[in-house]
């Protein structure tokens, strides 16, 4: 269990000229901690703390502001590897956490006892933090049912992982499309250089511009004229990668109805998407594939 320790700060006579001013803590507005918080979770059994647990990447915890200087926060639902045996740990809110103003941007989560029944076993610990300059960090402990041992846990906040997804993928991608007619083995030459612009509207929405595409059937040359999606959701960070969710494609392009499927992903700064698209009479649907050029 993690012990807090405080420093009861006073003042005497003898104060040098010189000396920094002392800053105490005081009751905070609980909303400006209040959000969403990812970052890497680490563990270890505080009896056995040589024994390796593996770290969570992108764990995520919430803090929800409470009436009265407090807030509560949300610890996910932990899982993990001992010995071969995957463990589970549920989700579970604590309330009642008091925070304090250091200074500014500096807040303390006071430590606070942890005793809950959840799934009808016991979930005890305790658990404190800080919040500083917008980076979240918590020790926390507990134990759950008849688990023999106490598990010890620190988080640590990203600023660039709790980044909105939609900004994060925003951005103009350069690569190549490939097409083929549904149904057919045999594609088309690819299209090289081209450009795909995904423009944020919003935390989890995006607008994709997709560009003119040219391509042969047999002497002739044709063009599919380009168009955009809206509406299409993001969701991901950056460690596990952001999932562009299958969208509808109903589109007026010139005199032509275009109608379809777009999904793809942004994964370590490059997008890949698929998309497929009737346009205006034709008869068949055309299948396409982009992906950004690697450096």
């Amino acid at each position: 269990m993690f012990i807090a320790t405080s420093l009861v700060f006073g003042t005497t006579s003898c104060k040098k000229d010189d000396e920094a001013p002392i800053h105490k803590a005081e009751k905070a507005d609980a909303s400006v901690v209040e959000g969403t918080y990812m970052g890497l979770l680490t563990m270890y059994l505080q009896e056995m703390p040589a024994f390796e647990l593996p770290s969570i990447p992108a764990a995520k915890f919430v803090l929800r502001a409470e009436n009265g200087g407090t807030v509560a926060i949300a610890i996910p639902s932990i899982e993990y590897d001992l010995n071969g045996r995957i463990m589970v740990l549920p989700s579970v809110e604590q309330g009642g956490i008091v925070v304090e103003k250091n200074g500014e941007g500096n807040y303390t989560l006071a430590e606070t006892t942890i005793s809950q029944t959840v799934n009808d076993k016991s979930y005890t610990g305790s658990i404190m933090g800080s919040v500083v300059d917008g980076v979240l960090t918590l020790n926390f402990s507990m134990r759950y049912g008849n688990m023999p041992m106490t598990l010890v846990f620190t988080f640590v906040s990203s600023k660039e992982l709790a980044a909105a997804p939609a900004y994060t993928v925003a951005s103009n991608y350069t690569g190549s499309i490939s097409m083929s007619v549904e149904g057919s083995s045999t594609p088309f030459e690819p299209m090289e250089n081209a450009v795909v612009g995904v423009v944020a509207n919003g935390d989890s929405l995006v607008t994709i511009t997709l560009p003119d595409v040219v391509y042969r059937m047999g002497s002739n040359e044709r063009t599919m004229t380009g168009f955009s999606v809206s509406g299409v959701k993001v969701t991901g960070n950056k460690v596990e990668g952001f999932q562009l969710l299958e969208t509808e494609i109903n589109e007026t392009v010139g005199q032509s109805e275009y109608v379809g499927t777009i999904s793809g992903n942004v994964t370590d700064g490059l997008l890949h998407l698929n998309y497929v698209v009737k346009p205006g009479a034709m008869p068949m649907n055309i299948v396409f594939a982009f992906d950004t050029y690697q450096d």
